[in-house]
This record gives structure tokens, C-alpha cells and sequence, in this order.
């Protein structure tokens, strides 16, 4: 059985690293991560989005927010 593209996403996010849409392409042959993370910003996760600069344009890492429960 196959996960859904937004539970991969999910599971990798929350591992603590961050996700671009670069990496997206890379690991899960996703190519539209924005799209997954709106899905799963709408299921009540709580996810950052960070644009970095680069020359004339940016783009987004994503980050699972960490509740500060988590110690």
C-alpha cells in the first residue's frame, strides 16, 4: 500500500526537517507542495512557511510548528 502524497509530506515534516518544493520533487515526485500543505494547514497542523531570497525571486521552506509542550 501507497501513502498519500500529503502523508508523506506530513511524515517528513514531522521528523523536524524543513521541506521545499525542490526537495518535494527529489524525495516524492510531488510538484505541487504548496497544494499538500494547504491540505494540511486545513486539517489543524500548524505549519511555518519561511520565503528565502534568491537573486530576483524566493521560495518556501516548510516547517512543522513545534508546540513547546514537546519536552
Amino acid at each position: 500500500m501507497t501513502q498519500s502524497k500529503n502523508a508523506l509530506v506530513l511524515k517528513h515534516l514531522k521528523t523536524g526537517r524543513p521541506l521545499t518544493s525542490w526537495e518535494a520533487i527529489l524525495l516524492f515526485h510531488h510538484t505541487r507542495l504548496a497544494a499538500y500543505i494547504e491540505v494540511l494547514k486545513k486539517q489543524g497542523y500548524e505549519i511555518e512557511t519561511e520565503l528565502i531570497p534568491k537573486g530576483r525571486t524566493r521560495y518556501a521552506v516548510y516547517r512543522l510548528k513545534q508546540t513547546q509542550n514537546a519536552f
